[in-house]
C-alpha cells in the first residue's frame, strides 16, 4: 500500500467514525477539500 493510500484511507476511517460513533456527518464538499489537502501536504506531514 502507498503511504498516499494510507492517508487516503486514515481520513477515510475518521470521517466514518465521525458519523457513525459520534453522529456527524461532514458535508460531502468539505470531506473532499480535506482529502484533497491531506494529499497534497502528504510529503510535508511525514516529515
Amino acid at each position: 500500500m502507498k503511504l498516499e493510500d494510507l492517508a487516503y484511507a486514515i481520513a477515510q476511517k475518521v470521517f466514518w467514525e465521525l458519523e457513525h460513533t459520534h453522529h456527524f456527518v461532514v458535508p460531502e464538499p468539505i470531506r473532499k477539500e480535506v482529502l484533497t489537502t491531506i494529499r497534497s501536504q502528504l510529503n510535508s506531514l511525514i516529515k
